[in-house]
């Protein structure tokens, strides 16, 4: 799909859950390009989104008409925890997002790199012992979930050959 990417996440985790349509599905697959702000229509993710689609679509026509899918591998991002800001004792917002995290969404934070900037300007580094995938950084939609980002381990899936049986 190049130039476009399409990282897939896997939400397996019983306390991340969203409420969706997806949700519902024995089998449920969402597509989400971003990230953008809300109330406004960026010509490149919409772009995106339309490339992505289309993809898909031909994927399921493809799949529809007969056509076999030999086994491939997939990069997928496994769900792990929700990160919340740094609060006071009265829960109130005490840092931000640090800039040399946002806009990284599905790039590596290692342990000892940047995660969040005080509003007094002091560093706040992560601490994990290993390495994640954030992802949905400082989305305005997530404040009131008290959710700075979601962390991800990187996985490599196998997935084996599929044809659409006729009957």
């Amino acid at each position: 799909m190049a130039p476009h990417t399409c990282s897939v996440l896997l939400n397996e985790h019983p306390q991340l859950k969203y409420s969706t349509t997806r949700s519902v599905a024995k089998h449920p697959v969402g597509l989400e390009v971003g990230p953008q702000p809300q109330g406004v229509l960026r010509s490149n993710v919409f772009e995106s989104m339309r490339t992505i689609l289309k993809h898909a679509l031909d994927f399921i026509e493809l799949f529809n008409n007969g056509v076999e899918f030999p086994p491939c591998t997939v990069n997928v991002f496994r769900v792990q925890e929700r990160m919340d800001y740094p609060r006071d004792t009265n829960g109130n917002i005490t840092a931000m997002v640090h800039p040399h995290l946002q806009d990284c969404d599905w790039e590596p934070l290692n342990r000892g790199d940047p995660m969040f900037l005080t509003f007094d300007g002091r560093t706040i580094l992560y601490e994990g012992a290993n390495t994640v995938y954030p992802t949905f950084i400082n989305e305005a939609a997530y404040y009131e979930k008290q959710q700075a980002f979601v962390t991800t381990c990187r996985e490599i899936l196998a997935a084996n050959a599929i044809r659409k049986a006729f009957k």
